[in-house]
């Protein structure tokens, strides 16, 4: 579709630099103010570095526990969302093709669960009397139940895109569930398990609530609780804690960049469903 009008492109492309400028100043505020020396930006806090001061990155490894908060992060974000993913696949197939009953109560269930607050007091009481507070395995199983609900929503409307015929034919040839999900169902939506991986990371890589209700020893923590506890010791040293974040946002940033393809193919599939 072609536009025409002159007036609603000039609208069209003033809005786009005034969404351009909301999204890029602070990136441009924090990575200038990364790369600046003390004085340098007590003399002028947002403007271009004169010398790039690679010390402040450095200090920032140096001073806070970033590689076992890095090492946490990792941990909590990719291994919950991984598992999350396949049991979601597990879970839209048969939600998708009918296979249980009450499918659609349970589809209702999943889907009526995204719009529905988190209740902290019960959650912490739950983490507490389960032991699953200062754990690895409580955060992941947390993370997990937490992101499900919009993992079956997105592959069940997904798994619908895949042609009958195929269960049909594995049928025929004696495929089992388990062997026909891992075979022909997760090779088939490998993009829209991707989607669902990349945008759950992004929750839990930069969630701050939940670590830092759920975890207090200090060895367990995240890169975002770690790094509240950085500002608290070093507030007074921005540039130092402007490098923290940057670099706690560069191993989300390539990760959403390398999944990025697939991420696009999947919206276009569901969109041209649509």
């Amino acid at each position: 579709m072609e536009i025409n009008n002159k007036l609603a492109k000039v609208i069209i492309w003033f809005f786009f630099c005034i969404l351009a400028f909301i999204i890029l100043y602070p990136i441009y505020g924090i990575v200038t103010v990364a790369l600046k020396s003390t004085s340098d930006y007590y003399t002028d806090p947002l403007g271009i570095p004169t010398v790039l001061y690679l010390e402040n990155f450095k200090e920032a490894f140096q001073r806070s526990n970033m590689l076992v908060n890095f090492f946490n992060s990792i941990v909590y974000t990719f291994v919950s969302c991984g598992l999350g993913a396949i049991l979601s696949l597990f879970i839209a197939y048969p939600l998708a093709r009918k296979r249980v009953k009450y499918h659609n109560a349970l589809y209702g269930l999943f889907t009526a669960s995204l719009i529905m607050p988190p209740s902290l007091v019960p959650l912490y009481k739950i983490m507490q009397t389960l032991n699953l507070t200062n754990t690895y395995q409580g955060m992941i199983m947390f993370y997990m139940g937490t992101g499900i609900a919009f993992s079956v929503f997105v592959l069940t409307g997904f798994v619908k895109l895949i042609p009958k015929e195929l269960d049909e034919a594995a049928e025929i040839d004696g495929c089992g569930y388990f062997r026909y999900i891992l075979k022909i169902v997760f090779p088939l939506s490998k993009s829209s398990i991707a989607t669902v991986i990349m945008l759950n990371a992004l929750n839990v890589w930069n969630d701050f609530v939940y670590p830092y209700l759920f975890i207090t020893k200090k060895n367990m923590r995240t890169l975002a609780t770690g790094l509240y506890m950085f500002l608290g010791e070093y507030s007074n040293e921005l540039t130092v804690f402007a490098a923290a974040v940057v670099i706690m946002a560069i191993p989300i940033t390539i990760f959403y960049v390398t999944m990025q393809k697939q991420i696009t193919e999947s919206l276009a599939k569901g969109a041209v469903k649509g």
